[in-house]
């Protein structure tokens, strides 16, 4: 297991033809929804590392290595002492897509 979460390799795709948004670890060939291979990578949409949860906005901790959809989920991964160090350094925000 990934020390930053069992999801940290997934990726949210939106499918052009459902219109509905799922995350997959690999590139997947076709929508989870309907089964259409009319799909793109979900831009505004970010995978939670820890719960798997499709965010809209969060924590992204260095570069994108990580997110997380919440304090609750953070802390899995980070006392709160580690992520203020990781916010000053530069290395962790909050924000929106």
């Amino acid at each position: 297991m990934n020390v930053f979460g069992k999801y940290v390799d997934y990726l949210a795709y939106h499918c052009n033809d459902c219109g509905g948004t799922f995350l997959a670890r690999l590139d997947p060939d076709k929508c989870k929804l309907c089964g259409s291979n009319n799909i793109d990578l979900a831009e505004n949409k970010r995978v939670c590392s820890h719960c798997g949860k499709l965010m809209n906005d969060g924590y992204v901790f260095y570069d994108g290595e990580a997110y997380y959809c919440s304090d609750k989920c953070l802390h899995q991964h980070f006392f709160e002492e580690e992520y203020i160090r990781a916010f000053n350094n530069d290395d962790a925000y909050w924000t929106e897509w």
